[in-house]
């Protein structure tokens, strides 16, 4: 086992490093006494398990790993354990110098530091009584490679296709080379690189990168160790704002009055929604705001279910086409560009059918003063409508972005596709909306460049007199709010035209769609 105990580490536990000392010094022993009689090694072992228990008694967490080798701890031990005034002492202060040198010179070099320069600087910070923490990098390299001046590693890594994410961060690229399909040899390829992230300017069956890492591994400057678990902190006393919890149950109520609404009016059980108003209910404390609540939420069912009318009439109407088209459930882009498209057509309720005329007996007061009964015919208008109303339509902006390419457009364009307004698609070939469309309006997508992501390919507009645009057709399966994306070459040059539907990052897609419940008459 390596012995972790390193002199002068910044942040080092003399309380740790007098156990490892321990374990040495015990180890040690049991070499120098393998001849021993049994009985003899039995009490020299005893007495040195007694100094060990007694040195870990002093420790109340769990040891760390080994460390590899430090470059402020080597400092630190260069200047102040060495003594220079001797020729002995002058060998080793020369000669620990030199390998600290073959093995952080040329790192201190690349950050542009005189590794000369940096050791008189701690030479004399550490005769003022000071540290060398705050002067010194906080570098390491695996033990090892100490003292061989090798502080780099070459690696080769595989892949396919067009690019290849390395699992280490390299310092230089020493070669790509790729291998077609059908080919027995490899053979020099052209490449793009972005941090770890190579991309081939073709695809390849094998992608083969050798790059060059570094071993030495800047840290932070190193706190102290504990010897002991910090103490617990009291935990405070926290008192319910009543007023708050009272403010938000209240609105949690209005929100599934909002639910029983769109239910009811959908013809769907509002059990579930029952459930939770039971379950918020419980958890407050005021009888009296317990009392208020209920009744503002059954008096909200009562008025739902009175003006939710069934039967609801409606009529299949012809949907003005716009920039969409309807097509049968289908599997795939190029399906859906071969099947011939129909015109939408959907259920909705129109003015003329929200009337519902009945006959009504009532009394009236004649010429003469006579009261007398007559028949009136009475019309009332649907407030409710399952199938929504032609005249009330709602417009909607929904943004998508492609799951796979989120995390590389949030870290490279625009933390804000983080943002849960940006729903994520597998493709976007098909998606769903959250409502059915009544007409699409427009439709924008966006295509980033995998290397330079400052530079914006828009290829794909609904509408567009851009002669470098590809044109969209947006098509709607059957009477659903699914929709499916088409593209339309016109005039596409360079770049562009190898562009396809797939390669389509973030979209924007306007629509309408019909509201169900019309508030605006009172029956």
């Amino acid at each position: 086992m390596a012995n972790p105990n390193i002199p002068n580490l910044c942040g080092a536990n003399p309380n740790l490093n007098d156990s490892l000392s321990k374990i040495e010094e015990l180890k040690d022993k049991l070499l120098s006494n393998i001849d021993v009689d049994a009985s003899t090694l039995k009490s020299e072992l005893e007495e040195g398990l007694d100094e060990l228990k007694g040195a870990f008694d002093k420790l109340e967490v769990e040891l760390p790993e080994a460390p590899a080798v430090n470059f402020q701890a080597e400092v630190t031990s260069l200047i102040n354990d060495i003594d220079k005034t001797t020729a002995a002492g002058l060998g080793a202060f020369n000669a620990k110098l030199a390998s600290l040198k073959l093995d952080f010179g040329g790192t201190l070099e690349e950050k542009g530091i005189d590794f000369d320069s940096l050791i008189a600087s701690a030479e004399t910070k550490l005769a003022g009584g000071g540290n060398v923490c705050d002067t010194v990098s906080n570098l390491e390299i695996p033990a090892a490679n100490s003292g061989t001046g090798i502080t780099t590693e070459t690696k080769e890594e595989r892949g396919t296709g067009t690019s290849i994410t390395l699992t280490g961060t390299p310092k230089s690229i020493i070669s790509v080379f790729g291998k077609r399909s059908g080919e027995n040899f490899f053979g020099s390829a052209s490449y793009k690189q972005s941090g770890r992230t190579i991309t081939t300017n073709e695809s390849f069956e094998i992608i083969r990168v050798r790059y060059i890492v570094d071993l030495i591994k800047e840290k932070p400057i190193a706190v102290k160790q504990a010897d002991k678990d910090g103490e617990k902190e009291e935990v405070s006393i926290v008192s319910k704002n009543l007023k708050s919890v009272e403010k938000n149950a209240e609105a949690k109520v209005q929100a599934l009055s909002k639910q029983i609404n769109d239910r009811t009016a959908a013809g769907v059980s509002t059990d579930d929604v029952q459930k939770q108003f039971d379950t918020l209910i419980a958890t407050l404390e005021s009888e009296e705001f317990k009392t208020q609540m209920n009744n503002d939420f059954t008096a909200a069912k009562a008025e739902y279910n009175k003006i939710a009318q069934d039967p609801l009439k409606y009529k299949t109407i012809t949907v003005p086409q716009g920039n969409a088209s309807s097509v049968s459930s289908t599997a795939d882009e190029t399906t859906v560009a071969q099947e011939e498209k129909k015109v939408r057509k959907i259920k909705a309720t129109t003015t003329e059918d929200r009337n519902t005329t009945t006959q009504v007996q009532t009394k009236v007061t004649t010429d003469t003063s006579e009261t007398t009964t007559v028949t009136k015919t009475k019309t009332e208008k649907t407030v409710v409508a399952k199938k929504g109303f032609v005249n009330r339509k709602v417009r909607i902006t929904e943004d998508f972005i492609r799951a796979s390419r989120r995390e590389d457009l949030v870290e490279n364009v625009r933390v804000g596709f983080k943002k849960p307004k940006f729903k994520n698609i597998e493709s976007a070939e098909k998606f769903k909306l959250k409502r059915k469309p009544f007409e699409i309006i427009k439709v924008l997508a966006y295509t980033y460049h995998p290397l330079d992501y400052e530079q914006i390919i828009t290829p794909y507009f609904s509408v567009t007199d851009r002669a470098t645009f590809r044109r969209i057709t947006p098509v709607i399966v059957d009477d659903t709010n699914e929709v499916i994306l088409t593209s339309e070459i016109v005039n596409v040059v360079d770049e562009v035209d190898s562009l396809s539907i797939a390669d389509i990052d973030v979209i924007k897609i306007e629509y309408t769609s019909l509201e169900n419940i019309d508030p605006n008459f009172k029956g």
